[in-house]
């Protein structure tokens, strides 16, 4: 928690920021994926 709030407090520009978010949500597809195939 204390360091999401310190990256908060950087204040990184709005593209800066939807790059991260981006990456986070491909990681989170990755992820997903990887569940379902592994599942099977």
């Amino acid at each position: 928690m204390s360091q999401r709030s310190r990256f908060i407090t950087l204040r990184p520009s709005k593209k800066l920021f939807q790059t991260i978010k981006a990456i986070v949500c491909i990681k989170q597809e990755n992820v997903k994926m990887y569940l379902i195939t592994t599942s099977f």
